[in-house]
Formats: structure tokens, sequence, C-alpha cells
């Protein structure tokens, strides 16, 4: 699991790209700004480093985005991640996120939903840096369990193999398994689930240089210190 997450990570360090997602882009210090339309979030859009990520709309034909170029995306898009790309989501102003592949796997996730979650994981490796002022939390959700976080930086890994972890470099999170039990991970500490026993379980994270990398990047997209 570190093997693969290590070779990935450092691929990824170089080449870090633009993905925004259901939120305003602009330089407000506020949170996204919801309206009555049916995707809350207006200012979506996806850039990619390579033209390896496949964007989904909801009842739309999928598109590729070229290098560097950025797309407009609705809530409720599937984005897909593959040959070592690399996607930055921005959900406001103080919300940034980055996803790649884990172990070889093609990486995804669709925005907002449902609704009140910030995005699904549905597969992949994801760093996030959320630095929200009010207790609004964020939720993102993935096949094994949620995350949610006011103001932190985190990693988690949610894969088929199966694997679920999440390790805090910053802050505090939430982390909620599929059934219901709930533990507070604060930064320096890492929960992973067993899934043979069943349960959530603490252990020491490993955060790589590559790593540190990607969350300096992160904080000054979502305007943390």
């Amino acid at each position: 699991m570190r093997l693969s997450r290590f070779l990935t990570c450092c691929v990824c360090a170089a080449t870090m790209t633009l993905l925004c997602a259901c939120g305003s882009s602009s330089s407000s210090t506020t949170a996204s700004t919801a309206t009555s339309s049916a995707c809350a979030y207006t200012s979506d859009s996806v850039t990619a480093e390579s033209p390896v990520v496949k964007v989904s709309p909801p009842g739309s034909p999928a598109a590729y985005v070229s290098q560097h170029a950025t797309k407009p995306v609705s809530c409720g898009t599937t984005l897909t991640v593959g040959q070592s790309g690399t996607a930055q989501a921005q959900f406001g102003a103080q919300e940034s996120c980055q996803l790649m592949q884990y172990n070889q796997q093609l990486a995804s996730l669709t925005t907002r939903t449902p609704a009140l979650d910030l995005l699904t994981l549905n597969s992949g490796q994801l760093w996030c840096s959320i630095n929200l002022p009010i207790a609004v939390p964020n939720t993102v959700t993935c096949p094994y369990g949620t995350v949610r976080a006011e103001s932190a930086q985190w990693y988690e890994i949610c894969a088929s193999d199966p694997v679920f972890e999440v390790s805090v470099y910053r802050g505090s999170v939430q982390v909620t398994d599929t059934k219901g039990q709930s533990t507070s991970v604060l930064a320096g500490h890492e929960v992973y689930f067993d899934f043979a026993a069943g349960v959530l379980k603490p252990r020491q994270p490993d955060f790589l240089p590559a790593d540190k990398q990607i969350f300096r990047a992160l904080a000054l997209a979502a305007k943390a210190d």
C-alpha cells in the first residue's frame, strides 16, 4: 500500500493541476454561495495538467480536458483520472482537494453528490485543505466511510482493494465508517478501517515530502496559513 502511494505521490507532486468543482473561484474569504438552481454552486470548472481527466456531466456526453485547459462543470459531475494524471479541486475560496490514482487504479470523484457533501470519492487518493471560519462541516463520502471537516488538511485513500484510511496533517476531522462508528482524528494521527475486524483502528501516519508539498500548494489555494 505504502509503496504504491509513494510512487504515485512522487509523480503527482511535480504535476499539480487545478480542478474546481461546485464552488466560487473568486478571492472572497467566504464559503461558496448557494443559489436556487438545481446546482447550488455555480462557479464550477476543471483544469487538467495532462489530457487524462475525463469529465462526465449528468445527462451529457463525457469529454476529456486537454492539457492546461479549463472546462466548466456542474454539480453531480464525475471526474475520472488515469495515466498518472492529477487534479486539484477548488470548492469556493477556502476548500481545495487534489485527486490522483491509487495502486494504478483509475481515480474518480463526483462533485456535490449528495448535495450536502463536498464530494464523493469513488476511488483513489485525495488530499484536502479546508479553511472555513464558520461552523459548516464539509463531508467527503466514499463507499467505506465519511470524513467531516471545518478547518483541516488531510489525506485519504478509498479503494476497492479494499482500503479506507485517513491521515490528518493539520486540524482535525471526524471519520465515520459504514457501521456508524465515529472517531475524531487529530493532526499527526491516522485511522484505517480493519475490514477483517470491522472496526476503525489508529496508527501513526507516514507523511512524505511530496505530501507536504501538496498540502502547501492546497493551503495557498484554500487561503490557509
